[in-house]
């Protein structure tokens, strides 16, 4: 039994031995990679359908970045904003809530319903965006 223990003590020290410089290396100590040029083509024509640019030449330019356009009417007394209708999605961010709604001197909204300020005047809506009230530059 004593032999047995010792045969297995020599063998898994053998193997810890042998494993050890795999576990010993870092992230880093991978095979090295190839210098700078490792990326440049091989010499000879290019590839069929391939062609390089011609010395001087740009990429034409990109086309330039347009804001998105403003709001048609930032006020609450456009057509959009009658009782029934839904708010616009772009307004039903919570950017646009009403959070102190005493100071703004308005009601208290019923539960689920919430104020949007929209320029100077404030709509009452549901969670589903639906216009309940509108009232007009308080």
């Amino acid at each position: 039994m004593q032999r047995r223990a010792l045969v297995h003590t020599l063998l898994l020290t053998t193997l810890g031995a042998a494993t050890l410089p795999v576990m010993a290396r870092g992230p880093h100590d991978g095979p090295q990679r190839p210098g700078p040029d490792h990326r440049r083509p091989p010499p000879g024509p290019p590839p069929h359908g391939h062609r390089p640019p011609a010395p001087g030449h740009r990429p034409p330019p990109a086309p330039p970045h347009r804001p998105p356009p403003p709001l048609r009417h930032y006020n609450a007394r456009g057509p959009a904003f009658q009782r029934g209708r839904y708010l616009p999605p772009r307004l039903r961010h919570r950017n646009y809530w009403v959070a102190d709604y005493r100071r703004h001197h308005l009601p208290r909204p019923p539960r689920r319903h919430h104020w949007v300020q929209v320029g100077p005047d404030y709509v009452l809506i549901d969670a589903a965006g639906l216009i309940i009230n509108v009232v007009l530059g308080r």
